[in-house]
């Protein structure tokens, strides 16, 4: 089977990059190749999966369906996409199977791509917090053979004659375990500042809150390994704090005394287990975070990832496990403060979001669908 993965964006990547090495797992002889139409890859490329054409840089990193601002701002990226279209069905074959882990946008680049769709995976939706919509719903139906979703409630609210949507689970709670555990320490709070360039200019926000916690109460931040180490410390700088070798420093100011926060690049699971809860802004992070069991704390930031309306989005959809606080950092360390203070709170909200999300296990179960529905189907 020669099979195409496409994905738009870092979430999607990860998700279809596991579901890709599950693909490949069942059926060895596969040949695999993925299309990142947001960035450079890297989940797939990790993964030793082949990447043929490189994704686009739009301004929102590929949110521009959360608003006008961002619509318009991804415009100039639009050449990006016809020639990622063009690319993609030069180096098609016949036979071909085509996988989509996305939202309707990747479903209609795969269509003029490669024509019929294999398998849509809708991982960025679901009818708890962003329905699809009526035209969104026929669209899938004409252009997809198999549709999953990220969660039952959807596949429920999605399935009919002209469309069967299935879940067979939310691959994005797959390899989550700590690989190189950080040392345990009582309260600890994650930061997630999140993995798209507004991550650089919303961490002097997150850095406030740090400053506003307890001196008892560590703050650790779990940077992604792509955004660049020299412009998240000048960022830090420029909100008045000293960069060190494994974290930041706010100099004593006042009648406060020094204050002190740990960075950790590339290590988000191991900072996660370590952690007693979450402040972010980040997308899928703060969902994985949730469903590992943590209350996530979020705030609004100055992008299209973290405005307040995508961020609203994120707390329908994780349901308890997650509290959107609208005011400035201090109010939000007040709030980690109150969680802190109630563990019975936490343990329920925590529960919430593992429920949400799901256990371990759909990347496997996916792939094993789509070696059997697509492999089938070409024999």
């Amino acid at each position: 089977m020669r099979l195409w993965l496409l994905s738009n964006g870092r979430g999607e990547d990860g998700a279809a990059a596991l579901i890709a090495a599950a693909v490949r797992t069942s059926a060895p002889d596969s040949e695999i190749h993925g299309v990142p139409l947001v960035g450079d890859g890297r989940a797939y490329r990790d993964r030793g999966i082949t990447v043929d054409v490189p994704g686009a840089n739009p301004a929102s990193g590929g949110f521009s369906t959360v608003g006008w601002r961002a619509f318009v701002s991804d415009l100039p990226a639009a050449p990006a996409y016809i020639r990622i279209a063009s690319r993609l069905r030069a180096l098609s074959l016949p036979g071909d199977a085509v996988v989509v882990v996305g939202d309707v946008f990747a479903l209609l680049i795969a269509r003029v791509a490669f024509g019929r769709v294999g398998v849509f995976l809708s991982l960025p939706k679901s009818s708890r917090h962003l329905a699809h919509t009526r035209a969104e719903r026929l669209l899938i139906g004409r252009w997809a053979d198999a549709v999953l979703t990220r969660d039952v409630d959807t596949a429920a609210a999605l399935c009919s004659p002209s469309l069967p949507a299935r879940f067979l689970g939310n691959p994005l709670m797959d390899d989550l375990e700590a690989l190189n555990p950080i040392p345990s320490q009582a309260s600890l709070v994650a930061f997630l500042p999140g993995s798209r360039r507004e991550a650089i200019a919303n961490l002097p926000v997150l850095l406030n809150v740090a400053e506003s916690l307890p001196a008892a109460v560590p703050a650790v931040f779990a940077f992604a390994p792509w955004l660049d180490r020299r412009q998240v410390e000048r960022a830090a700088v420029r909100a008045g704090w000293v960069a060190q070798d494994d974290g930041f420093t706010r100099p004593a100011a006042g009648q406060r005394g020094a204050r002190r926060v740990t960075a950790y690049w590339g290590r988000f699971t191991d900072v996660i287990h370590a952690a007693t809860l979450v402040v972010g802004m980040a997308g899928t992070a703060s969902e994985q975070a949730a469903g590992l069991g943590r209350v996530v704390v979020t705030c609004p930031g100055g992008g299209p990832q973290s405005s307040r309306r995508r961020l609203r989005e994120q707390q329908r959809l994780l349901g308890g496990a997650a509290i959107l606080v609208n005011g400035p950092p201090q109010a939000v360390a007040a709030e980690v403060v109150r969680l802190l203070d109630n563990a019975a709170e936490r343990e329920r909200r925590g529960a919430l979001g593992r429920a949400c999300m799901g256990p371990p296990g759909a990347s496997a179960r996916i792939g094993r669908f789509i070696v059997e529905r697509l492999g089938e189907a070409r024999t």
